[in-house]
């Protein structure tokens, strides 16, 4: 004959660490975490890095494009000036065509430079997240400044770089699995218990 048996129960399973194995994957997996941060925080970095880089490149170009400007308008004024010295039969055509070739020559360098601003002012906008069209920065050239780097920085700086934590990080990780593969060696314990409730009748 057959009959239902209705059962309910509960498992409990311990391990116990006797030789450090869980623990060491617990700190492999911190460190793991840890170097995903640092990861992170480098990718800011490098971004921030190419943000001040593209910013000075254009605060460059401002200041070229205003030498270049200046030189255009030196180059209409000797150009006038040989054309007068022409007119007067002081010099010959040779030198009035030299003259308009350099003012030519400026003026295509002027236009060069006006470009390659455009084009850095858009790489700064798309690394500032922005379209173009909505980013526009005022030309104002960048003056020198004197910077001094004190002599003997403490190597506790270079720990502040995301890219050396994360690679220590890395380190840090393996060697705690290095632990846990270790520890694999050796038996490992477990506890279980079961409890629970039989019956023929569900109630």
């Amino acid at each position: 004959s057959t009959q239902p048996l209705w059962r309910a129960q509960a498992g409990v399973a311990y391990e116990v660490d006797l030789f450090g194995r869980v623990a060491a994957g617990v700190d492999a997996a911190t460190a793991d975490a840890q170097q995903s941060a640092a990861l992170y925080e480098s990718v800011k970095l490098a971004l921030q890095a190419d943000v001040a880089q593209t910013y000075f490149a254009l605060r460059r170009l401002d200041a070229e494009r205003a030498l270049y400007r200046r030189t255009v308008q030196l180059r209409s004024e000797t150009l006038e000036l040989v054309r007068q010295r022409y007119d007067a039969g002081d010099i010959d055509e040779l030198d009035v065509a030299r003259s308009r070739s350099a003012l030519a020559a400026a003026q295509s360098q002027a236009l060069a430079i006006e470009r390659q601003r455009s084009l850095t002012e858009h790489a700064l906008a798309t690394l500032l997240g922005t379209t173009p069209a909505e980013f526009a920065l005022d030309a104002a050239p960048i003056e020198r400044l004197p910077v001094r780097i004190p002599a003997g920085l403490p190597s506790s700086l270079l720990e502040r770089r995301p890219d050396i934590a994360a690679a220590e990080r890395a380190m840090a990780a393996a060697n705690a699995r290095i632990g846990a593969a270790e520890a694999a060696f050796f038996p490992r314990l477990m506890l279980t218990g079961t409890f629970g409730y039989e019956s023929a009748d569900l109630g």
